[in-house]
């Protein structure tokens, strides 16, 4: 697993992803869902790409109780270094899955980012997630079903490899540790909450 770190920024109130060079509107990732994009207003992430020989389980970075989820239709581009570097907004562009995290006042997303080659995302909640027929969003709220895990458990899994972003509120620092292009390991600390 290949991790890239950057920073969220407050572009003229759009908060962007600064991803390779490109900038993705953090509201169109979210499928224009303002009221999740503000949540992270001032916050950080960071971009986990799950080549085909990587792992493919996707584990909870904190404790959380699964509050929403978007189930956004879209291509399924390659998310090889090659095709963000010459594909403006790919990851807004391909299928995804946000899956909104809350926990006292902290909230984190887990976004699964569908790719070429890619038969399906699983997740621990629901099993197999097909993609939106007709091809629009599915927006689920799950507040009040009590769906909880603790930080390290298994949320879902790739059937190949793909992208994991995850987004966090402005309270997480992410460990100084983290490097560019850096591969970690399930277990590894990516931060903490202040």
């Amino acid at each position: 697993m290949t991790v890239e770190f950057f920073s969220l920024e407050n572009y003229k109130t759009i908060l962007y992803f600064k991803l390779k060079a490109k900038s993705t509107p953090i509201q169109t990732l979210l499928c224009n869902d303002k009221e999740l994009a503000s949540i992270y207003k001032d916050g950080s992430f960071l971009t986990i790409y799950l080549s085909p020989k990587d792992y493919h389980r996707v584990h909870i970075p904190a404790n959380g109780k699964l509050m929403k989820t978007l189930h956004v239709p879209g291509r399924l581009f390659s998310v090889a270094d090659h095709a963000v570097e010459c594909i403006d907004n790919l990851y807004s562009k391909n299928e995804r899955l946000v899956c909104h995290f809350k926990e006292h006042d902290n909230h984190f997303s887990v976004i699964f980012v569908g790719a070429i080659n890619v038969s399906s995302i699983e997740t621990q909640w629901k099993g197999e997630v097909s993609p939106p027929m007709p091809k629009k969003l599915i927006s689920t709220k799950y507040g009040n079903k009590n769906i909880k895990f603790n930080k390290g458990d298994e949320i879902g899994m790739f059937k190949s490899g793909s992208t994991v972003i995850l987004l966090f509120t402005e309270n997480i620092e992410l460990s100084n540790s983290l490097k560019m292009n850096q591969s970690i390991r399930v277990g590894k600390k990516i931060g903490k909450i202040n």
